[in-house]
């Protein structure tokens, strides 16, 4: 196996190469928990998607007010242009919710946003606009 790498020194590197999997383990959940990333946290998508790019970025905007308008006790970030921002002539934008288990163990507090952000943003969408919202997404492509 070649791997090809600008950072040689990172520890994930180091930890494969020494095949040392547990310390590999440990420093992966230390930085998890420093950056609040799952299992310490939940990841909501959200997801505006459609062939008129204006279109996805206003409805995704205005999703993000909505949800801030809406006092949600999350960290929001976003919208931007998803990583791989046009598939399939449909264009995308995300939004993502972080939201620490300790403050919102079961996540409901923030389903309760989300639905009303999305009641509130709803009747107004352009016909042309899809909302996803994928809780613990496996990817953010």
């Amino acid at each position: 196996m070649i791997i090809q790498t600008h950072q040689p020194g990172h520890y994930t590197l180091t930890h494969v190469l020494d095949h040392d999997f547990r310390a590999f383990y440990e420093e992966e959940l230390r930085s998890r928990r420093e950056l609040a990333y799952p299992p310490f946290s939940r990841l909501m998508l959200v997801e505006t998607r459609g062939e008129n790019e204006d279109h996805v970025r206003r409805e995704a905007e205005r999703f993000a007010t909505a949800l801030r308008e809406g006092g949600i006790r999350a960290t929001l970030l976003g919208p931007a242009p998803a990583v791989i921002g046009r598939i399939d002539r449909k264009y995308r934008w995300h939004l993502i919710l972080k939201c620490l288990k300790e403050e919102d163990p079961s996540g409901a507090a923030v389903r309760e946003v989300l639905h009303a952000a999305m009641r509130k943003t709803g009747a107004r969408r352009p016909g042309d606009v899809r909302l996803i919202i994928d809780v613990d997404p496996a990817g953010l492509m």
